[in-house]
C-alpha cells in the first residue's frame, strides 16, 4: 500500500510540475497532450515496476546487482545459536525480495520472527548484508503438554545483520541481538526458491535434509 501511494504521489507531482512549466514557458496548454503525457508516465512506472519485482531476477541483469543487492529469494534452512540457551534453534528464513525491497521472517515450530525494518548495507568484511529490526511472535499452544518444546514462548525485539557470503550459492551468516540482553548468531546455508507461507510448507521443501 505504501509503494503504491508513493508511486501515486510521484505521478502526481509530475504531472503537476509538467503544467507548470508548460504555462510558465506561455505555451497552449492542450488537454489532448496532457492525455498523452499521462500515458507515457503509465507506460514509465509499469516498466519500473515490472523491473523492480521481476526483470532484475534474470541471471544476466542481477549481474549488475549481485554486489549490493544479491538475489537471495525463496527459504532458507535457518540455525540460530543463543547464549540464553543451551540448543540451538532450527527452523527456515523467508526472504520475499524486489529490487527496492527485502522482508525477512523465520519460522520456527515454537513460533515465528519477522523483520519490521530492513536496511542494505555492507559488513565489516565487505559483503551485502541486510541490517534489520525484528520482533518474535511465539505460538499459541492448544495444551500444556505442547508447552515442553514451547521455549522461548514470548513475544520479544532484538536487531541483527544478515551478511551474504560468496557467490551464488551464497551462505548467509550473522550476530543478533535480544531485547533481554541475549545476543547469538544465524546461520542459512541452504536454499529453495519457493516464498513458504508457513513452517509445515518449509519443512516440506527440505524433507529428509538433516540441517548442520
Amino acid at each position: 500500500m505504501q509503494e503504491k501511494t508513493l508511486t501515486r504521489i510521484t505521478v502526481s507531482l509530475t504531472t503537476v510540475v509538467w503544467i507548470a512549466v508548460v504555462v510558465a514557458r506561455g505555451s497552449k496548454f492542450d488537454l489532448a497532450l496532457l492525455t498523452s503525457f499521462g500515458g507515457v508516465v503509465a507506460v514509465v512506472v509499469f516498466l519500473m515496476t515490472l523491473f523492480d519485482r521481476f526483470l532484475w531476477r534474470l541471471p544476466v541483469v542481477n549481474m549488475a546487482f549481485r554486489n549490493h543487492r544479491p538475489m537471495i529469494r525463496g527459504t532458507w534452512t535457518w540455525r540460530a545459536k543463543s547464549s540464553g540457551w543451551d540448543d540451538p534453534f532450527d527452523g527456515f528464513l523467508v526472504i520475499n525480495q524486489t529490487l527496492s525491497r527485502v522482508s525477512v521472517k523465520a519460522l520456527m515450530k515454537t513460533g515465528w520472527s519477522e523483520a519490521l525494518a530492513t536496511s542494505w548495507g555492507k559488513s565489516d568484511d565487505g559483503n551485502p548484508a541486510i541490517f534489520y529490526v525484528w520482533r518474535r511472535f511465539p505460538k499459541q499452544f492448544e495444551g500444556e503438554a505442547d508447552l515442553e518444546d514451547a521455549a522461548p514462548g514470548f513475544i520479544e525485539y532484538g536487531a541483527g545483520v544478515l551478511e551474504i557470503c560468496g557467490d551464488a550459492p551464497y551462505v548467509i551468516k550473522g550476530p543478533y541481538w535480544t531485547c533481554d540482553w541475549h545476543s547469538g548468531q544465524v546461520l542459512c546455508n541452504v536454499r529453495d526458491r519457493k516464498v513458504s507461507k508457513s513452517f509445515e510448507e518449509a519443512a516440506s521443501l527440505f524433507d529428509g535434509l538433516r540441517l548442520p
